[in-house]
């Protein structure tokens, strides 16, 4: 699926390019997301492939790069429904490529870090 599908089943609040090299995004999954279906059965946690995917769509909704890479993904802490998630990127240009550093953050705990690099593809 594309991020724009995992998009689409959170309420996204708004994404602000503060420079061209950082981006904020907001998110918040419900209880009835499917994400959360068998992952797990009565204990819901945001998967890690949605984390990456987040971050991934807030680092490059400003240009026409892609994921090509991940260089490191350090999961800290469980992403539960209805918590709101703070996807903050920093981007450093390499040549046409991007090495982005993201932090998804609940309040001000950090829940998972995720370095990666966006070229194209």
């Amino acid at each position: 699926m594309s991020i724009s599908g995992y998009i689409k089943h959170s309420q996204l609040g708004d994404i602000k390019i503060t420079d061209e090299n950082n981006n904020v995004g907001n998110f918040c999954f419900q209880e009835d997301s499917p994400y959360f279906d068998g992952h797990f059965p009565d204990n819901p946690v945001l998967p890690g492939v949605v984390q990456v995917m987040l971050a991934v769509y807030v680092a490059s909704v400003d240009t026409n790069l892609k994921l090509t890479n991940i260089k490191r993904c350090k999961f800290m802490r469980m992403i539960r429904p209805k918590e709101e998630i703070k996807v903050v990127v920093f981007k450093e240009k390499k040549g046409e490529q991007r090495l982005a550093k993201a932090t998804l953050m609940i309040k001000q705990e950090i829940c998972a870090t995720i370095t990666f690099v966006l070229g194209l593809s």
